[in-house]
Parts: structure tokens; sequence; C-alpha cells
């Protein structure tokens, strides 16, 4: 089923938890306790053009459960909403909306299904958690030309003093034909989740400078 977008102001109950963890709801209902973990993950693409989110969810409550529903949900900063519903017990949800300027996104998860104690489809879990899309600046020289292949291989980064690198332990581009600029400046999409830094790979060509400038 495609992503679809709704609009909503806020998503109640998304307070930092972070990706890829188990958490488990457990609630009595006729007789029966419903005991889900849940496994949710944040993510870029490769050329960070898209963010993603990915739910999925194990059922542990041995009562017989059936036509399970999982819909992942992507805030973006400018309060859209990408909703993905899918049958069983996952789903994936993708948005491209503000990746060009970053900011905070929010992820979350409706779990829905058939309850025979109950008689009735029910929402038995779901959590989320909140994400940043930041960009991050190094600068690079000391190039290698390939002339066979028209590439540039940068092995050294050429940061001005009290600044650091984040992303990138090399860079290699093909984009530069003939010669490569003594310094190169390049831009990448991270992915913040619980304060850890996600770097992709960088996604346009890197631009020509001068000389040394200051990593982020």
């Amino acid at each position: 089923m495609s992503p679809s977008v709704l609009r909503a102001r806020s998503l109640p109950g998304l307070l930092g938890l972070i990706a890829a963890f188990a958490l488990t709801a457990v609630h009595a209902q006729a007789g029966c306790v419903y005991n889900f973990s849940e496994y949710n993950n944040g993510y870029l693409s490769s050329d960070g053009s898209t963010l993603y989110y990915s739910v999925s969810a194990v059922d542990n409550s041995g009562c017989g459960h059936s036509d399970y529903t999982t819909v992942a949900n992507i805030q973006a900063p400018d309060g859209t909403v990408f909703t993905s519903s899918a049958s069983g017990l996952a789903s994936t949800v993708s948005t491209t909306e503000d990746m060009a300027s970053g900011g905070d996104y929010s992820a979350y998860t409706q779990g829905f299904f058939y309850c025979p104690y109950a008689g009735a489809v029910v929402n038995g879990w779901g959590t989320g958690l909140d994400l940043k899309i930041e960009y991050r600046y190094t600068y690079w020289t000391n190039p290698i030309y390939y002339p066979l292949t028209d590439e540039c291989d940068w092995q050294n980064t050429a940061c001005t003093p009290g600044t650091t690198n984040t992303c990138g332990s090399a860079l290699t581009v093909n984009d530069f034909p003939f010669q490569c600029p003594a310094y190169v400046r390049a831009k990448y999409p991270v992915l913040i989740e619980n304060r850890v830094v996600l770097c992709s790979p960088v996604i346009t060509p890197p631009t020509p400078v001068s000389g040394p400038g200051p990593c982020t």
C-alpha cells in the first residue's frame, strides 16, 4: 500500500524514545494478557535524500490474536504526517519532506489486531522516537587522480584548527575530469537518534575551495 499524507499539529507520547529497541506493552482484556515486543528504527537512504522509519513487532500474548495491521508514521518539520499501513506485524514509511533543509522529525507506530476475547479489533501496541536531520561539512586535500576513471581520491582532511571532522574517513568521487582540485568541501546528511550521529555518504559533488575550512 502506498504511503498516504495526513495533516497533524501534534503527536502525543513521542518523548525521545530510541531506535532499534524492544518495548513490551501489556494490557489485560477478558482473561488475556496482551504482550507485544516492538522494534523500530530510523535510517537514511544511501544518497541521504529519503528518511525511513521501519517497525516490526512480535506478539508474545498467546491469545489467538489474528488480522494484524501495523501503521508506521513520520511527521516532517512542517507538520505533514506520512503514513504507511501494512497487514501483519511490520511496516515501513518514508518521506523526502524537508530533507533539503533538515530539522526535527517524529516517528510513531500504531498496531491493531483482532482479539477473540474482546470480540473486536483493538489497538494493542505502539511507540515512537524522535529523529533529527542535519548537515555536516568536511574539507579535504591531497588528492590522487586516476585518469582511466576520471576519479579523484582525497585521503586527508583540511580542517581549520579547533574544528573536527564528523563524517568520512576518505572521499572518492569521479566528477572532476583531467585534474583534481587541491581542496574541496563535502556536504554530508546526518541522522541523529538518541544523540548518536549517523552519517550518510556525500550527496552532492564536493565544492572546490581555496584552502582549509571549518569542519563540522
